[in-house]
């Protein structure tokens, strides 16, 4: 019997097939930073269970509802892109929105009038941490600190390794890392442009955050030229451009990738 990627994996361990027993096989030779791969993961799954229930258990499904409203933004009309008005776990952004939920939105009132007092003014994360965090790791908590702390740019990449990561370079800065990310890999080439959040956990760096839709070497010249036009903004240093202008960037990839699957679209 075939098992598609993104089904349950039939073992019973309630994963999907493509991060269970359909991975990548072991390494032959792993390094230190393998090993720090390996228990990344391990504590990144137990995470990520534990963070689902928790925010379940915290927030009203209208108040996730609200944050993704903020979320699309303008990218809510590009109705090419079959984007859910309401928030859908199986949307193919939702690898990207999850992580800017947790870490980035800010609980508030005017997004969701009907929202406790309890939860104004604190990320979903810090509220997390405030609640369980004794009980993580310091690695995860350290982790966790250093999500909240970046967020997603354009990074063009270079070298992949397949089954184990691939050097990446923001198209802004000019910083390089090499990003552990074995699944990432599957479908990657040097020269694409991902909108993606990486964070440092322990001796490597990670993929936090990045949506499905890798865009071809073609438009990192658009976004160079976006670049200056941000900097003629001058409200921040260029470090802080993810940060400050986050609403702008994901307008410009999703504005991007509608583009490229509808090149006839007139504006």
């Amino acid at each position: 019997m075939s098992v598609g990627r993104n089904e349950q994996c039939p073992c019973g361990s309630g994963k999907k097939f493509k991060r269970c027993c359909g991975g990548p096989p072991p390494l032959r030779n792993p390094t230190p930073s393998d090993a720090c791969w390996t228990r990344y993961r391990r504590l990144k799954d137990e995470y990520r269970a534990e963070m689902s229930r928790f925010v379940a258990n915290t927030f009203e499904t209208e108040t996730i509802d609200a944050a993704w409203t903020v979320f699309l933004g303008d990218a809510a009309d590009l109705i090419g892109l079959n984007l859910p008005i309401e928030f859908d776990p199986e949307s193919p952004i939702s690898n990207l929105f999850t992580p800017w939920f947790y870490h980035h939105w800010v609980a508030n009132q005017d997004d969701d009038p009907g929202l406790d007092d309890s939860l104004v003014g604190r990320t979903p994360t810090q509220l997390y941490l405030e609640a369980r965090g004794a009980k993580l790791e310091p690695a995860m908590r350290q982790y966790l600190a250093d999500c909240m702390a970046t967020y997603a740019r354009f990074l063009s990449v270079g070298p992949v390794e397949r089954d184990r990561g691939f050097s990446a370079t923001d198209l802004w800065t000019g910083e390089t890392d090499f990003v552990f990310d074995r699944g990432a890999t599957e479908n990657l080439g040097a020269g694409h442009i991902l909108l993606a959040q990486t964070v440092p956990f322990e001796s490597i760096v990670v993929l936090e955050a990045s949506p499905p839709w890798a865009l071809p070497k073609s438009v990192s010249g658009d976004l160079q030229r976006l670049h200056p036009w941000l900097l003629e903004q001058n409200v921040c240093a260029a470090e802080d451009f993810p940060k400050v202008f986050e609403a702008n960037i994901r307008k410009t990839y999703f504005g991007m990738v509608w583009k490229l699957a509808f090149p006839l679209a007139i504006d």
